[in-house]
């Protein structure tokens, strides 16, 4: 299947910022057409450390991939979440706890309009989660007990073209809890709602070529190399890109 390049996609429509009319299905299996892509953000990022000199759980920076593959590698099993933590939506009472967490996981600030975004439109809201913690679990938690926890990961999604690919933006979770499988959490309830609410087919995500865990990680989950893009990355050292891809469908809504 003939591939497109990213400067090709360039030339096409940006983000979906609005949901389609008619909720797509998820039960076709046609292989989906070359989806366009948005313009790279100034801030092309690469795999921040943790405290203890570590990557973090995974950091992908904006962009979008295309292709068409054989058979999906086998995915790793996500752990059950601990129950000190819960998913939730970004809204005007933690964005900023999450642009503080993206400042400590991020080389680059990004835009006020990348958050502005999340809480202006409806798409983007709905494929943005945020990871809390709190240390007494909500399910034992007295009436005294009105801590908001702490935002300790987090994951920001676009939609891009027609039919929709499901873009990861930002996935990032600090180094002290990236043992508990918050980012997989993350990643598998947005394709979920992504899946149930806009049709996907597809995921993708950009990798700096030299993350190797972040790369490790991205593949033991479902995802492929479809391509490299050299200069991706420009300033960084070395600046090539590898472009990530993972076709979702029914089956991953058994994965919730």
């Amino acid at each position: 299947m003939l591939q497109t390049s990213i400067s090709a996609w360039l030339r096409k429509p940006a983000a979906v910022k609005e949901p389609p009319a008619t909720k797509l299905s998820v039960n076709e299996t046609s292989p989906a057409p070359v989806i366009a892509a948005e313009l790279p953000l100034s801030s092309n990022l690469e795999a921040p450390k943790g405290q203890n000199g570590q990557p973090n759980e995974v950091v992908s920076s904006e962009s979008v991939s295309n292709s068409h593959g054989g058979p999906q590698p086998p995915r790793a099993e996500r752990r059950p979440l601990d129950p000190r933590i819960t998913l939730e939506p970004c809204t005007k009472s933690n964005i900023a706890s999450f642009k503080r967490l993206n400042s400590l996981l991020l080389p680059i600030p990004y835009q006020a309009k990348f958050y502005d975004e999340i809480l202006a439109e409806k798409v983007a809201s709905s494929i943005t989660l945020l990871a809390t913690w709190r240390d007494t679990p909500p399910s034992t938690a007295t009436d005294s007990d009105t801590s908001p926890g702490r935002v300790v990961g987090g994951i920001r999604c676009r939609l891009i073209g027609s039919p929709p690919m499901l873009y990861i933006s930002t996935l990032g979770v600090l180094s002290p809890y990236r043992t508990y499988g918050i980012a997989s959490h993350l990643l598998q309830t947005v394709i979920v709602r992504a899946i149930e609410l806009y049709g996907i087919k597809s995921v993708g995500a950009h990798v700096w070529e030299a993350n190797e865990d972040g790369l490790e990680w991205y593949l033991k989950r479902g995802f492929r190399e479809v391509e490299r893009e050299a200069g991706y990355y420009r300033r960084l050292k070395p600046q090539g890109a590898v472009v990530l891809r993972r076709e979702v469908g029914p089956g991953d809504l058994l994965r919730r």
